[in-house]
C-alpha cells in the first residue's frame, strides 16, 4: 500500500553547485537513489514523487534533481558528456549526504547514467552496491527516428502532451503531469542545458565514451536492465543483450512504455523491493 508520507525537499551545496533533492522513508532501511529521466520538464518530483510512497515503508529514498533540471544548478561543463557530468554530480551528492551501500535505480536517461557509471573506472566514485536501469541503455539500441521526436520541444502544453505520448501508454491519463512538465520546462536555464549538447560547435567534445561494452564486462555488481514491452524508443531485446555483457547482469521485460513505473507503479515497486531484498540484505 502507498504511504501517506510526503517526500521532504532539501538542498545541499556541492562546492559552488546547488543540488536539490527529495528524501523520504526509513533511515534504517536499504537506501535507494532514484535518478529521473532527461525529457524536457523532468525532475525528481515529476518522475518519482508519487511513486516514492510505494517504497517509503521499508526503504530510505533519495531522489535528486539532476544537474540542469528542476531546482538544481544549471551549470554545464563544456568538454564533458551529459552522462559524465551527471555521474560526477551524483558522486558529489552521495559524498555530501554520506550515503553508503546504495541501490541506484534510474528511468530512461537516469538509467543510462547508471549504466555509464558502472561501466566506468571505480563506478564513477559512487557508493553503489546494486543497480537497476529501466529503459536506459547509455546510448546503444535507440530507435533513432523515434528518439528524434523527444529531442525537439516547443515550450507549450500541447508539445508537452506530445512528449508524453512517447513516454507512457496513455498520455491522456497523465494530463496533470503534462501541465506540470510544461511549467517545469520554463525554469530558467533548463532548456538551455538540454540544447547545449546538440550545438554543432561542441558536439564532438561531448560524445559519450565508446567503451561501454568493455566497461560492463568488468563490472561485477548485481545489475538489472528492465525493458518496456511497448517502448517506442528502444529496440526490442536490448535488455537481455546488455545483461549478457555483465557477470552478474540480469534482465526483465515488463508491460509498459518507456516510463514503466508510470504505467505500472505497483509492479515496479514490487520489482525494486524484491531486488533490494536480494542484493542489499
Amino acid at each position: 500500500m502507498p504511504s501517506d508520507e510526503t517526500p521532504t525537499r532539501s538542498s545541499v551545496n556541492l562546492g559552488r553547485i546547488v543540488a536539490s533533492y527529495l528524501e523520504s522513508g526509513q533511515g534504517n532501511g536499504p537506501t535507494v537513489l532514484l535518478v529521473h529521466d532527461g525529457a524536457y520538464g523532468s525532475d525528481a518530483e515529476l518522475t518519482w514523487g508519487p511513486f516514492m510512497s510505494r517504497l517509503t515503508e521499508d526503504h530510505h529514498l533519495v531522489a535528486p534533481d539532476l544537474l540542469g533540471f528542476g531546482k538544481s544548478e544549471k551549470a554545464y561543463f563544456l568538454g564533458q558528456s551529459p552522462f559524465d557530468q551527471q555521474i560526477n554530480f551524483l558522486a558529489w551528492l552521495c559524498e555530501a549526504l554520506n550515503l553508503a551501500d546504495v541501490c541506484f535505480v534510474g528511468a530512461s536517461f537516469g538509467g543510462g547514467i547508471i549504466t555509464r557509471a558502472v561501466a566506468s573506472e571505480n563506478y564513477g566514485g559512487w557508493p553503489i552496491a546494486a543497480g537497476i536501469s529501466m529503459t536506459g541503455t547509455g546510448g546503444p539500441y535507440r530507435i533513432d527516428e523515434q528518439f528524434a521526436h523527444i529531442l525537439t520541444y516547443d515550450p507549450s502544453v500541447a508539445d508537452a502532451r506530445r512528449l508524453m505520448t512517447y513516454l507512457v501508454l496513455d498520455a491522456s491519463s497523465h494530463e496533470m503531469d503534462t501541465e506540470v512538465r510544461y511549467k517545469k520546462s520554463l525554469i530558467p536555464g533548463h532548456i538551455d542545458w538540454l540544447t547545449v549538447p546538440r550545438s554543432k560547435r561542441i558536439e564532438g567534445q561531448v560524445a559519450p565514451s565508446d567503451e561501454l561494452e568493455t566497461g560492463l564486462a568488468r563490472c561485477d555488481l548485481p545489475f538489472m536492465f528492465v525493458e518496456g514491452e511497448n517502448d517506442p524508443l528502444l529496440q526490442s531485446g536490448w535488455a537481455k543483450s546488455m545483461a549478457e555483457l555483465m557477470p552478474n547482469g540480469t534482465s526483465k521485460v515488463m508491460p509498459g512504455s518507456h516510463m514503466i513505473h508510470l504505467d505500472f507503479p505497483s509492479e515496479t515497486a514490487a520489482l525494486i523491493r524484491e531486488w533490494t531484498s536480494e542484493t542489499l540484505d
